[in-house]
């Protein structure tokens, strides 16, 4: 977040630019190496604002970018989990039919198997008749 800065802060050099998440001043004014006239001052201080102005709408301009990525990350973010939800949907779907056919399936060889068994049985029973009857 820029940093609040008050007017007299604008022309004081230690008071810094304004900054967000580590930015820096995009062209820092050098520091005069001697005592400037009061018309250089008011040139240097304007200077300064206008260096101070420039910094803050990039700023800005970053953090609204910012925020509009954050937007498109959310927005992607949902829409994925959309998808991952509808597919979980769907296997779950898969699963109860592959779960219900697989159910059937076994009714089926439970059915047959029982069908073997009685076969089987009467069979045997016919053999057993059949031997009684030649002995």
């Amino acid at each position: 977040m820029p940093t609040a800065q008050s007017p007299s802060d604008a022309s004081n050099p230690a008071a810094g630019a304004p900054t967000m998440q580590g930015l820096t001043p995009q062209m820092p004014l050098p520091q005069p190496s001697r005592e400037l006239t009061p018309e250089e001052q008011k040139a240097f201080d304007r200077a300064q604002q206008l260096q101070t102005k420039k910094d803050a709408e990039a700023n800005k301009r970053q953090a609204e970018a910012a925020r509009r990525q954050g937007q498109v990350d959310r927005a992607s973010q949902q829409a994925a989990a959309k998808r991952n939800a509808e597919l979980a949907k769907k296997q779950a779907e898969a699963d109860k039919k592959q779960a219900e056919a697989d159910q059937k399936k076994q009714k089926e060889i439970a059915a047959a198997d029982a069908k073997l068994k009685a076969a089987q049985a009467a069979y045997d029973a016919e053999v057993a008749k059949a031997k009684k009857k030649n002995q």
